[in-house]
């Protein structure tokens, strides 16, 4: 019992927090960099440096977000188990209007606030945003395509 209470004054809540943070940092931008090497490449993305480094960096901070999410539900719980069974049930809503598994305009007006809250969504838009924005599109041969009934591609 002496041994427990000695332990637990042995560091404050800061300093264990930010040793936590300096040994997990470097893991969690590792992980998204070998991600995006795999991934960037492998699915025929626009490949430019600028765009590479601003995939990578929405990835680092989507990981980082979903971290602290995590630190913030296990905080939350005196017990381990229960954080691991309600994480679940709280993720499950941030996950489904991310954006990815339904249309934002698609979601009744009453609950689509809930999208705001969403981290996963925004790192979406910008994943999305990174990638379409710079590019141009013929449109003419597209329209010449439409009111032709041609299935030439340009």
């Amino acid at each position: 019992m002496f041994l427990r209470e000695q332990a637990n004054k042995m560091y404050t809540v800061g300093a264990y927090y930010l040793a936590k943070i300096a040994i997990e940092t470097p893991v969690m931008l590792i992980t998204p960099m070998l991600y995006s090497l795999i991934v960037y490449f492998g699915v025929g993305t626009t490949i430019t440096a600028s765009q590479f480094f601003l995939f990578y960096c929405t990835l680092a901070l989507v990981v980082q977000t979903a971290a602290s999410f995590g630190y913030f539900l296990s905080s939350l719980f005196q017990k381990a188990e229960t954080a691991q069974q309600l994480s679940g049930v709280i993720m499950m809503p941030i996950m489904l209007f991310g954006g990815q598994f339904a249309n934002s305009k698609n979601i009744q007006a009453w609950i689509s606030w809930f999208q705001y809250i969403s981290p996963i969504r925004y790192g979406l838009e910008a994943l999305a945003t990174n990638e379409f924005d710079s590019r141009v599109y013929n449109t003419t041969g597209i329209i010449r395509n439409i009111l032709t009934n041609s299935t030439q591609t340009f």
